[in-house]
């Protein structure tokens, strides 16, 4: 059997800081989170009693843990089920938001005459769930904080799109002997600890006035710089010259608006690629541990090399880096290192960096339209010396 009762004391709407539309911490004070709240009470027995119907009501304990004025209230029923709970409608209250690590961390303050297990759950608009989480009191008739740690179901398809919060205070499976009253407050949701973190990203280092990262956007390094587009057969045809347009494909990796082009052509050479002039661009810089690592995303309707170099004013040069593409018509990063670069003479007072976008040593069939963008430098690792 269900009741539902709707917590009757004003809310005073806030932006949460959490993710997406999420409304915390609830604190069922008037002013703050789930004090007008609509909750459904579930299989709690009698729901003559008025005390079965899951609401706001006065702090039966103010001294210790818990001074605020107002709590939520539910009398979990002897003739109830051990499950027997309230939980927020669908859309409304809680919000929607997606279960992270950095919300995963969920708090609760209890009450209770007897130590069982209380449990929260999380589910979707459509009743997906990732199950309750169950915690047992230690105190009796006191409060106290109990810790519900989701990290271990962040990665479920069920936690995200979560739009309503159940609450069971009294989770007995062995069934109750009498009707018990149990109080709830203050929910907060704080930072877990992802167990397979990102790897950590070195800091771009720039060198000397090298100028990075190179996006091709509007107002961003790469957007207006002069290239020279070398050994690339017919340059009548306009995309024969390496130039900015549109991105071709804004979903995936790659969402910016604009990417750098050029169709590599059937008649041009296997090395044909673009260049910036010699003191214009990229600036002047050396190759060091701090910047050597290179990366850049590509795509491409053909797997072949990449090539990137960088060269002196004099023309001296560390020579090409190739690396090969592994998908087609679908943005990809590829990575450049050039650790072992590091210490050679020419790695020195470089102000030009050259692309190769179709490096196909046995020639091509066919004109390949290449787009690149996002080169960005980042530190390697200095050998053990």
């Amino acid at each position: 059997m269900k009741k539902t009762i709707k917590i009757t004391m004003a809310l005073l709407l806030m932006a949460s800081p959490l993710g997406l539309g999420q409304n915390a911490p609830i604190t069922f004070e008037v002013g703050d989170y789930g004090a007008d709240w609509s909750f459904n009470t579930f299989e709690n027995g009698d729901f003559g009693n008025t005390g079965n119907i899951f609401q706001t009501v006065a702090n039966p304990d103010t001294t210790g843990l818990n001074a605020s004025a107002t709590v939520a209230h539910l009398v979990c029923d002897a003739a109830g089920q051990p499950w027997a709970g309230a939980e927020t409608f669908h859309t409304q209250g809680i919000g929607t938001f997606n279960l992270t690590y950095a919300n995963c961390i969920v708090k609760m303050w209890v009450y209770k005459p007897v130590i069982s297990d209380v449990g929260i759950k999380f589910a979707k608009p459509d009743g997906g769930s990732n199950g309750e989480l169950k915690v047992a009191n230690t105190k009796i008739n006191e409060w106290e904080e109990l810790t519900f740690d989701f990290t271990s179901r962040v990665t479920e398809a069920v936690s995200t799109g979560i739009d309503q919060i159940v609450f069971f205070p009294d989770f007995n499976s062995a069934g109750r002997g009498q009707s018990n009253d149990c109080y709830i407050d203050n929910v907060t949701f704080s930072a877990g600890t992802n167990p397979n973190p990102p790897p950590v990203v070195p800091p771009v280092v720039v060198s000397g006035t090298q100028k990075a990262p190179i996006t091709f956007e509007t107002g961003e390094y790469g957007s207006d710089w002069s290239f020279n587009t070398f050994e690339n057969g017919d340059f009548g045809n306009t995309g024969n010259i390496f130039q900015t347009v549109a991105n071709p494909n804004t979903t995936g990796l790659n969402t910016s608006a604009t990417a750098a082009h050029l169709v590599c052509d059937a008649a041009g050479q296997p090395w044909a690629g673009a260049e910036t002039f010699h003191g214009q661009g990229i600036g002047t810089f050396d190759l060091t541990y701090g910047n050597c690592i290179v990366k850049m995303w590509v795509y491409k309707p053909v797997i072949s090399d990449v090539g990137i170099k960088f060269a002196k004013p004099d023309g001296g040069s560390n020579g090409e880096l190739k690396v090969a593409n592994t998908k087609i018509n679908e943005w990809e990063e590829l990575t450049f290192d050039f650790t072992s670069r590091v210490t050679e003479a020419v790695s020195t007072g470089i102000d030009q960096i050259v692309f190769f976008p179709d490096f196909n040593s046995a020639g091509r069939g066919q004109n390949n339209d290449c787009y690149i963008d996002n080169i960005t430098f980042s530190a390697g690792v200095a050998p053990v010396v």
